[in-house]
């Protein structure tokens, strides 16, 4: 179980519509521990990206939820992680800026800002000790924007659906 990792790509069928999407999302087994390794892939509609310019920051929040289902009784929900990553322009640098836990990133162009939030990888989510063996778990991962809806659209989904996948 633990040397077979599955991946899944998101929701392959479906027209691409806008907002927040999953391409994929897997787990990897590192030094005693699961990390997630996710892609996601959105662009910014005008609104968000003007507010961004001036001044507001963008809060991304990545979800991950680790079921075991039962049953006998409601699925146990080992695991329950947010990671969040915050986006802000800083005018006086001419730098979009990164941050999460106490990495800050700056980046000359909102693309290179964006690629590297769409982007998770070596997020550990859980440790080996928390799951038990020969048991299978379902894994969700989601990432959505965070805060008010003022600058959203009717068009734009500020969450992406769930990528599920058993292992």
């Amino acid at each position: 179980m633990l040397g077979v990792l599955m991946t899944l790509i998101a929701l392959p069928g479906m027209a691409r519509a806008e907002g927040i999407e999953v391409n994929e999302a897997r787990i990897e087994y590192q030094d005693g521990g699961f990390d997630l390794a996710a892609s996601f892939d959105f662009d910014l509609p005008p609104p968000l990206e003007d507010a961004l310019n001036k001044g507001i920051s963008l809060y991304f929040v990545v979800d991950f939820q680790l079921t075991r289902p039962r049953w006998y009784w409601f699925d146990e929900k080992p695991v329950n992680a947010s990671r969040s990553v915050r986006l802000s322009y800083h005018p006086l640098t001419r730098q979009y800026r990164v941050s999460t836990g106490g990495l800050q990133l700056p980046f000359m162009r909102l693309k290179g800002a964006l690629q590297f939030i769409q982007r998770v990888r070596g997020w550990r989510v859980f440790e080996r000790s928390m799951v038990k063996p020969g048991e299978t778990y379902q894994a969700e991962a989601r990432m959505r924007l965070a805060g008010s809806g003022a600058c959203f659209t009717a068009s734009w989904r500020a969450s992406s659906y769930s990528s599920r996948w058993c292992w």
